[in-house]
């Protein structure tokens, strides 16, 4: 059996990067390969003198707050299902790594943003990696274009891959940019589809109805529209809130739930009468889940492109909402109902095609 190692974001807190990781996981296995991911601690920081107050902040409030609890069940949902290996060290273990496994593959999630490109040090280009086949299955690179002082780098980097993915058509442009080719496959987390998910659900925690908000924090705009479009929505339901900054659960105004891990974020997202959000992971559940929802975007943000691909290939671009005045639309005053029979036809078609990627890459990686 050839063994397959994975790099992604996948000891997290952010319910996103845990279940692509996992999705993804359980795929290559499914194909007959063993799969492990690299653990490596490579990120670089510089340390400034307002990192004293974040210190504090993330360690004391944040944590006594709930995040400390979030924290924890993420990293014991992941130590439950994920195949990792133990910590690596770069600098001395890169004829360990290429004797060890037999393929590397670069997982989903922004691992080719350019922005985290300094402080990763540019591990997730798999410059170290010579001898052995490289593939990337639904890489992001979370911009419409790279930054000229990287292109180059990128350029070189890339062209050492036998195989290119991405899950935005943007990311696909890109590569195509740099000379190569791709196919624009789908996130992790839709290659399971709802039923599947199931099985990582535990017990419902609320038995009353809800609407979830789930929230990348960030964006204040963002953040007050989410929470108007809400109300507007749910006036008789309860507004549940996932995902904001814990300190905001001192008001008494929403149900504020800071400390679920992985298996409570699918269950209070699968049992939500309706879901509004701002993330890409939440918008990507929300229609595994075939749930009505809404998506708040901020038109100038570079980073739309992963929700907006997806939504327009899925004919569901009606969905967004944006906070700037120039295309802010009207308030819905309803739940949506949405026609998740013609949704569920695209999503299969594209799951099988991503699939089917999935399992020719790897298969003829080694060829």
């Amino acid at each position: 059996m050839r063994k397959i190692a994975i790099l992604s974001f996948f000891r997290s807190a952010n319910y996103g990067a845990v279940l692509q990781a996992l999705a993804l996981q359980v795929n290559v296995n499914k194909l007959g390969y063993q799969s492990e991911y690299l653990s490596f601690e490579m990120w670089e920081h510089k340390f400034v003198f307002r990192d004293i107050f974040r210190f504090a902040y993330n360690n004391f409030v944040r944590s006594w707050l709930g995040f400390k609890r979030r924290k924890a069940k993420c990293f014991k949902f992941v130590d439950e299902y994920l195949f990792y290996s133990e910590p690596l060290k770069l600098s001395y273990q890169i004829e360990e790594l290429e004797m060890k496994y037999d393929g590397f593959l670069v997982g989903s999630d922004q691992v080719w943003n350019p922005y985290f490109y300094n402080e990763s040090n540019g591990f997730y280009l798999l410059d170290f990696i010579y001898s052995k086949p490289k593939m990337s299955y639904a890489t992001s690179f979370a911009v419409n274009e790279l930054p000229k002082s990287l292109t180059q780098r990128y350029k070189k980097s890339l062209s050492s891959f036998k195989f290119l993915s991405s899950r935005e058509s943007s990311g696909c442009s890109i590569i195509s940019k740099l000379g190569m080719s791709s196919q624009n496959v789908l996130d992790p987390t839709l290659l399971l589809n709802g039923e599947e998910w199931k099985k990582y659900f535990v017990n419902a925690p609320y038995s009353f109805h809800y609407v979830l908000c789930y929230i990348m924090p960030g964006d204040n705009a963002i953040d007050s529209l989410i929470k108007e479009v809400a109300c507007a929505i749910g006036s008789s339901f309860q507004i549940i809130i996932i995902g904001d900054r814990e300190h905001k659960r001192i008001s008494l105004k929403y149900k504020y739930i800071c400390d679920v891990g992985p298996s409570e974020f699918l269950n209070l997202m699968y049992n939500a009468a309706c879901v509004v959000t701002n993330s890409f992971h939440g918008t990507c559940f929300s229609v595994n889940f075939n749930k009505p929802f809404y998506t708040i975007l901020n038109s100038t943000n570079k980073r739309n492109s992963r929700v907006t691909d997806l939504l327009y290939s899925l004919d569901l671009s009606t969905q967004i909402i944006y906070t700037d005045i120039e295309k802010q639309s009207k308030i819905p005053k309803c739940i949506p109902e949405l026609n998740y029979r013609k949704v569920n036809g695209q999503l299969n078609l594209l799951r099988k095609q991503s699939l089917e990627y999935l399992q020719d890459s790897l298969s003829l990686m080694f060829d």
